[in-house]
């Protein structure tokens, strides 16, 4: 990363960033300088196994969330995403990819992605982003269990004047359909067999096509 990105802290890159998405994963990027002025920077948070109804917005009266509460204000909701695979590295894969877990194979966390698969973040290098990954990448372990609770996630969209602060969509969006939407919202190119569907001109607030469903795989380590 180059020094100017290394020298930023915390609350000071969270200030620079022009859209944002929360729901899934903590990655960054932020435009070279040669780039177009325009485009827009992207910081996307993961949270891990935080379910949709555990927040204020959402309407947990226990909940104290006061940042995520001001960012759906100023958001797109998605209310019915779905986590199509809700263990750590399965998930991951699925969401750099835009590809269901059982096409790419990563159905428990001991397993590698395959790197043959054209990901999120070769397609922002391409488009002249810097990118960077800060945090957890995932849980070691073998653990068995229900993941039932943490199939149902928040999914945010914040984009200023772009997006509808404080609109919902009830489409249903599964991970595989998060990085479509993204490079769609981008306007960057999306890998050819992507599995996903693009729904950006929902996160937009204009119309379009939206998947019939969003899939729950129970694959590895989980039980359905």
């Amino acid at each position: 990363m180059p020094d100017r990105l290394s020298s930023l802290n915390r609350r000071e890159f969270l200030k620079r960033a022009g859209m944002g998405a929360a729901g899934l994963a903590l990655g960054a990027s932020l435009a070279r300088a040669d780039a177009p002025a325009k485009r827009p920077n992207l910081i996307y948070i993961l949270a891990d196994q935080l379910r949709a109804d555990a927040l204020g917005y959402a309407g947990d009266r226990k909940a104290r969330t006061p940042n995520l509460d001001r960012l759906a204000r100023q958001s797109v909701n998605f209310s019915n995403a779905v986590s199509t695979m809700p263990v750590c590295a399965a998930h991951r894969a699925s969401l750099l990819t835009g590809l269901y877990p059982s096409t790419t194979g990563m159905v428990v966390n001991e397993l590698r992605v395959n790197p043959g698969h054209r990901a999120l973040g070769h397609v922002l290098k391409d488009g002249g982003y810097e990118t960077g990954y800060i945090g957890k990448w995932h849980l070691w372990g073998n653990e068995a269990g229900n993941h039932e609770e943490a199939a149902r996630v928040p999914f945010l969209v914040r984009w200023p004047g772009r997006v509808p602060a404080g609109s919902v969509r009830d489409a249903c969006l599964g991970t595989p359909d998060i990085l479509p939407s993204v490079l769609g919202l981008m306007g960057l190119p999306i890998p050819a067999g992507v599995e996903g569907m693009d729904l950006s001109r929902l996160a937009l607030g204009r119309g379009g096509p939206e998947p019939d469903a969003a899939f729950l795989q129970g694959l590895g380590h989980t039980y359905l």
